[in-house]
């Protein structure tokens, strides 16, 4: 299959995934009377999924970024009429206005900059780095904001951009743990020893990106971080265990 061919097929794909859960999300969410907090979180991880689909299912960086450019813009031009729709009035919050349209252009900023960086400038093998900080970012803060607002008693001082918990916190921790070992289990050859530990870091730092981001903007803010951080600290802890395993 020719480089055309294959990202003509990745775009399909991209439109196809969006088209078919977004329409699964929202009829199941008013056949079973879903919370908002809910709805809204797997809104969120459907997109933070995506990123596999941006980066393995395309032959050319550039042919991801224009497709993934082509599928916010719209949504965002779609918005007014989508908005009209219960299942998407219902998952606005109330006191913010426009509020998905700008989560709609601050999601399409930080697809474009991480696969241009991750991939484009740093070549394939960088595209693990941007899965790595997506699923931080998508399981991390999705299981965050459900656990923080429905268990999350103890309000942390040292927040100081938004009410946090340390029960959603320590929630994003360990989701964020879990996707990053699965995801670096899935695409790397790295032993388990290694893996661990990077996980674990990756974990913490994720949660300390999000601490200190206002409401809305750790989607800017937590994968970059952590991809950052796992481009560094990979072949650190890979050094570290390697004479050992």
């Amino acid at each position: 299959m020719s480089a055309t061919s294959a990202d003509a097929l990745g775009a399909l794909l991209v439109f196809g995934y969006y088209a078919l859960l977004a329409a699964a999300i929202m009829l199941l969410s008013r056949l079973f009377s879903a919370p908002k907090e809910i709805v809204r979180k797997t809104y969120h991880l459907m997109c933070s999924g995506s990123i596999f689909l941006l980066l393995y299912c395309f032959r050319r960086w550039w042919a991801a970024v224009l497709v993934a450019g082509a599928l916010f813009i719209t949504a965002y031009l779609l918005m007014p009429v989508l908005e009209k729709i219960p299942a998407f009035r219902f998952i606005r919050r109330a006191y913010q206005d426009g509020e998905i349209r700008r989560q709609i252009l601050s999601v399409l900023g930080i697809f474009l900059l991480m696969i241009a960086v991750f991939w484009g400038v740093l070549g394939p093998d960088g595209r693990l780095h941007a899965a790595v900080g997506f699923v931080a970012w998508g399981a991390g803060d999705a299981l965050a904001g459900i656990v923080g607002k429905r268990f999350g008693k103890t309000r942390r001082w040292f927040s100081s951009f938004a009410p946090k918990t340390v029960e959603g916190t320590l929630a994003m921790i360990a989701a964020s743990f879990f996707a990053i070992f699965i995801t670096l289990t899935v695409l790397t050859s790295l032993s388990i020893w290694a893996r661990l530990p990077l996980a674990v870091t990756l974990a913490w730092a994720a949660a300390a990106a999000e601490l200190v981001t206002s409401r809305g903007w750790d989607t800017v803010s937590v994968p970059p971080t952590v991809a950052i951080l796992s481009f560094w600290l990979m072949p650190v802890f890979n050094g570290l265990v390697a004479p050992w395993v």
